[in-house]
């Protein structure tokens, strides 16, 4: 099953331009991403001319390291004070929308 499947007769054809405005701030365990995407892609019947379809998007994201260190940029934490929980230990993981990943 292909994950964009177009109309019969459509392509992709002509201009396409796509940018993004991130920023990102730390502060002791504490990290907060931000994103706003934004752009075009142009589609075309088989002989007619391209149209361009706008293309709008952010996000936010929020960490924060429990175990004692602190974060000033991208990059591997090694624990201070490794923790187990009473499930056993916690696992790297996202909380989205649809739940636990």
């Amino acid at each position: 099953m292909p994950f964009l499947a177009f109309n019969s007769g459509v392509t992709e054809q002509g201009d396409r331009a796509l940018w993004e405005l991130h920023t990102a701030w730390y502060s002791g365990g504490l990290t907060l991403l931000g994103a706003w995407q934004s752009g075009f892609e142009s589609y075309a019947k088989a002989a007619g001319a391209s149209h361009r379809v706008p293309i709008d998007g952010w996000f936010l994201q929020a960490g924060y390291i429990f175990t004692g260190e602190t974060i000033r940029d991208r990059t591997l934490v090694d624990p201070i004070h490794p923790f187990d929980t009473p499930l056993g230990p916690l696992r790297l993981g996202r909380l989205g929308a649809d739940g636990p990943v």
